[in-house]
């Protein structure tokens, strides 16, 4: 079985791609069944039909809306499995890839961060926190014509007992949830118990 993995360099730098390579290797590198690695640097959607050539199997490739297709699937009739190293994933031929018998997968991690991301957007919104920030930074009060009165310079918003629904409870949903649940929000246990029963049904 042949491998193709594209592994470029890590958001921020760390961990190095030759640190992430080697942990590639600790995990395929004589694992049964596979007989040649290819290790490719930056995945180019206009080239991703040459770069994944004859492979079995493709880790790290793009799952943007209508790039798996029937034609795809009929440029790598070897192609077996393939993943993104992302959470999501776009609109797939379904159909098509269950014609070629292709398992595709998504990658879960980084949930909690996501969820705090979130948070971090939600908190700005409502404290407007960039405006205050540079306004207290460059020291703006020291100018009596810009003070503006002594008050803030926006609306602020407390979050504590204010209400939050969250439509989707998957890992990153749940991360929400108990971070709001931190600020003294609350969750709306309907929407919750709705996202469950939605869940177990599509199991």
């Amino acid at each position: 079985m042949k491998v193709v993995v594209f592994q470029g360099g890590a958001v921020g730098g760390e961990p190095s791609r030759v640190e992430l390579l080697n942990l590639w290797h600790e995990e395929l590198d004589g694992y049964p069944g596979i007989d040649e690695v290819v290790y490719r640097d930056k995945l180019e959607l206009e080239k991703m039909d040459e770069q994944i050539g004859d492979a079995d199997a493709a880790l790290g490739i793009f799952m943007r809306d209508n790039v798996i297709t029937e034609e795809f699937l009929q440029k790598h009739p070897k192609l077996k499995y393939a993943c993104t190293f992302a959470h999501g994933y776009g609109k797939i031929d379904a159909e098509a890839v269950k014609r070629h018998n292709l398992t595709l997968t998504n990658t879960i991690y980084g949930d909690g961060t996501i969820a705090q991301y979130a948070m971090a957007l939600l908190l700005d919104i409502c404290h407007n926190v960039t405006l205050h920030d540079d306004y207290y930074k460059n020291k703006i009060w020291d100018t009596p014509e810009k003070t503006n009165g002594g008050r803030v310079l926006s609306r602020q918003i407390e979050l504590y007992q204010k209400t939050i629904g969250i439509i989707g409870l998957g890992n990153i949903g749940l991360w929400m949830a108990k971070m709001a649940a931190g600020f003294g929000m609350k969750v709306m246990r309907r929407v919750l118990l709705i996202c469950r029963y939605v869940k177990l049904k599509q199991r």
